[in-house]
C-alpha cells in the first residue's frame, strides 16, 4: 500500500518533529520509530523512547513542537496522542486516516 502524496510530507515533518524533541529533550538511550497502514485504512506512525519523560497535560502552550505536529495531522483529519509520565519515557502516536474517495486509499482487487 503506497501512502497517499498529501500524507507523505506531512508523515515526514511530524517524525522529523518527534525525533528532534526526542534528541533535545528526552535524554534517552534509546527511541523506536514505527510506519504502519493498517487494513489500508489510514498512516499509524509511532514513535517511542526510554527518556525521562514529561507530563503531556503540564505542557499545553509550553513548546511548538508537539502543536506543530498535532496542527499537521488535523489538516489531514489525523489525530496524535502523547504517551508520557515523568521518568517513563514518551509515546506519540499519529493516525492519519485515508480518505473513502482517494484510490490511493482504497484496496484495489487483483
Amino acid at each position: 500500500m503506497q501512502i497517499p502524496k498529501e500524507g507523505e510530507l506531512t508523515i515526514y515533518r511530524i517524525a522529523q518533529e518527534a525525533l528532534n524533541n526526542v534528541e533535545k529533550h528526552s535524554k534517552a538511550a534509546n527511541v523506536g520509530l514505527s510506519l504502519r497502514c493498517p487494513r489500508n485504512t489510514h498512516v499509524l506512525l509511532t514513535v517511542r523512547d526510554d527518556g525521562k519523560g514529561f507530563a503531556p497535560e503540564a505542557r499545553k502552550g509550553a513548546g511548538w513542537g508537539l502543536q506543530n505536529m498535532t496542527e499537521r495531522a488535523a489538516l489531514l483529519k489525523g489525530t496524535v496522542k502523547v504517551d508520557s509520565a515523568p521518568r517513563k519515557g514518551a509515546k506519540i502516536t499519529v493516525r492519519i486516516p485515508f480518505e473513502a474517495d482517494s484510490p490511493r486509499g482504497r484496496t484495489q482487487a487483483k
